[in-house]
């Protein structure tokens, strides 16, 4: 980058074209921005983070385990730290998704609406929120508001789903939504759920310090990994999700959460130096304990968004 022989902000002479200018400390470039730069400020500016960014998700990417080790080890000055390293995941993660949502959303809405006008009893109407999903006939759709429960649990039966209080609330109350389109609930849905995930991230790394304590007697050191982790899963997921705007098949969806998975069970070997038994055997019972607290927590999010948004 070219340098100058004065300082553009404070006008200090500068006859050795020192990088930063030693008055103010403004860095010594040319008024003229290329992208790189720009984003690149525009990024440190935001998050605080710098060209570390890069080696930061390169390591995170191939060597999570490493990357973890070294933080906790005390080599943090060329890494991003945990924290900021999330929340730059996770802003592109749900960027990302609220665009996808969005234009998904505004189709199926048009679609939803278009079949409700028609009145066709023939058609029949899939709605989803979850892992709740129904095929329902419209008469049979719009008559479920009006439902009893006997009649509720009737339909969910029907439908393979457990006969619940959670889930005739959802039903009913999607059924409701959905005349007037369900783009606005999942948009809700999806922004309460990003600010949870980052609740949760002490809770997963509280269960590995309890599996894994002996080999990291401190609590912190599993928060740390699990941080890291989980923001290259948000930009694993993030750079699906670009793929899913353009049409992205289903199948190449699940293998995505395949590769994540993997990635997973590598990280947590290379991070605590475990075999491959040994790290299948401990990741199994705390992927169905998390799962649980997942679900849970997803139901939580769902009724939340039903019932006050």
């Amino acid at each position: 980058m070219e340098k100058l022989f004065q300082c553009l902000n404070c006008e200090l002479d500068l006859p050795n074209e020192e990088i930063f200018c030693p008055n103010c400390g403004q860095k010594n470039h040319a008024t003229r921005l290329k992208i790189r730069t720009f984003f690149n400020e525009l990024v440190n500016s935001v998050f605080n983070i710098d060209g570390r960014i890069w080696l930061t998700i390169k390591a995170a990417f191939f060597n999570v385990g490493t990357l973890a080790k070294e933080f906790n080890q005390g080599k943090r000055k060329k890494y991003v730290p945990p924290v900021r390293f999330y929340l730059f995941a996770s802003l592109i993660y749900f960027l990302i998704l609220g665009m996808l949502a969005k234009v998904n959303s505004i189709e199926n809405d048009i679609s939803f609406q278009e079949t409700l006008e028609k009145r066709d009893s023939s058609i029949n109407i899939r709605i989803n929120i979850f892992y709740l999903d129904f095929n329902l006939k419209i008469e049979e759709l719009l008559a479920i508001p009006s439902y009893s429960n006997q009649q509720m649990n009737n339909l969910l039966v029907e439908q393979g789903h457990l006969p619940t209080f959670y889930n005739r609330f959802a039903l009913k109350n999607m059924v409701i939504r959905a005349k007037d389109g369900m783009s606005k609930m999942r948009q809700q849905l999806a922004s309460i759920a990003s600010g949870g995930m980052f609740l949760l991230l002490p809770v997963l790394a509280w269960l590995f310090y309890l599996f894994f304590s002996k080999t990291y007697p401190f609590y912190v050191e599993h928060l740390v990994f699990i941080i890291y982790i989980q923001s290259t899963a948000f930009l694993i997921s993030a750079f699906k999700n670009i793929f899913q705007i353009f049409d992205f098949k289903d199948w190449l969806n699940h293998i995505s959460w395949l590769v994540i998975g993997v990635y997973i069970i590598v990280g947590v070997r290379q991070f605590y130096s475990k075999g491959w038994l040994k790290t299948i055997g401990y990741f199994l019972p705390l992927f169905l304990l998390y799962g649980i607290i997942l679900a849970t927590f997803m139901v939580v999010i769902t009724f939340i968004v039903l019932l006050f948004f």
